[in-house]
């Protein structure tokens, strides 16, 4: 989630995720799309409360237990979604935050260019701070980046990063990066990248000039709607997406397709964009969604068994039973 700016009288905060139903055929990974988007003339925490608010109540509970999201450093959207989202894990931007940091070496402090390189290398390099890792050798390098930190703060004369570091950036990077890292939750290097992304498009379709808002909330609308159709083709096996594994008994035949009344056909696409990826009954699917394999509810129980299977003992046919079929 990431506001931008220059649209026109007003702010714009779109929310992008992961189409997990779909896949890209050049790539192979699942496409970026819209989610709920924001438009709004202030940027206080109340307004980003009443807009989570919304979000909130739209999900479940283990929904938001499972939900991830992520932001840059502004405290507004921290405030919103701490209050808003309970149980949800917010990440941060390690791009932002590495710009923070040098910034603040750069011009509260005055580090020269090498000294803060090597500070935020100790960070967010491939064996920084930020990596996942055991419990001894994150410490062992947090040991190590706070001795480096103290000796290039001897060589200034007012300000420090070390109390910058001790109070502000370190349990920035602990709460939002490191334990959701070591939870398995973001990557190491986790951007916002997505959000900026989504950004971009959206200039893009004003043509970099400021739009009146009714114009504007027109072209998202068709922005949103062309997303969603071009995801729709995908069922018929046609388009720039392929469907999921998780998502292939939703999958028709073009020809059948044609075949198929308009209302037939709503009622498909609905049933799709509503399916929040429950498994299908009859399939199973290997951890990462590659392998599939049908499901028979009746293997490993005896012929005409209706029990479950560990309740179920043998039984020798009565007496009376095999003398009639000797007969």
């Amino acid at each position: 989630m990431d506001k931008t700016y220059n649209l026109g009288d007003f702010h714009v905060t779109p929310t992008v995720f992961k189409d997990l139903s779909v896949k890209k055929r050049s790539t192979d990974d699942h496409p970026i799309v819209f989610g709920p988007t924001f438009i709004h003339t202030n940027s206080s925490t109340k307004a980003y409360s009443a807009f989570l608010h919304d979000v909130a109540d739209n999900l479940t509970d283990k929904q938001l237990q499972l939900l991830t999201i992520g932001t840059d450093e502004e405290l507004a959207f921290k405030t919103a979604i701490k209050r808003c989202l309970p149980g949800s894990t917010h990440v941060l931007c390690t791009r932002h935050l590495k710009q923070n940091a040098n910034r603040h070496m750069e011009d509260i402090v005055g580090f020269p260019l090498n000294d803060r390189q090597e500070i935020l290398d100790l960070m967010f390099s491939s064996n920084g701070l930020v990596q996942k890792t055991d419990v001894d050798t994150h410490q062992q390098r947090l040991n190590q980046l706070r001795a480096v930190i103290d000796d290039k703060d001897s060589t200034v004369c007012e300000k420090t990063f070390r109390s910058y570091f001790d109070t502000r950036l370190y349990p920035m990077l602990k709460e939002h990066v490191i334990d959701p890292v070591n939870e398995g939750k973001i990557k190491s290097t986790w951007t916002n990248n997505n959000s900026e992304s989504a950004n971009h498009i959206l200039k893009s379709a004003t043509k970099w000039k400021l739009a009146e808002l009714p114009k504007f909330v027109k072209l998202l609308h068709q922005l949103v709607t062309s997303e969603q159709e071009e995801r729709c083709r995908s069922l018929r096996n046609m388009g720039n997406y392929r469907l999921s594994e998780r998502y292939l008994h939703h999958l028709v035949d073009f020809d059948y397709w044609g075949r198929m009344t308009e209302e037939q056909r709503d009622k498909k696409t609905k049933r799709f964009l509503t399916d929040c990826g429950k498994d299908h009954p009859n399939m199973m699917y290997s951890i990462d969604g590659r392998r599939t394999a049908t499901r028979t509810p009746s293997a490993g129980r005896k012929p005409n068994q209706i029990r479950r299977k560990r309740a179920e003992r043998s039984r020798t046919p009565s007496k009376t039973l095999s003398a009639k079929r000797k007969l």
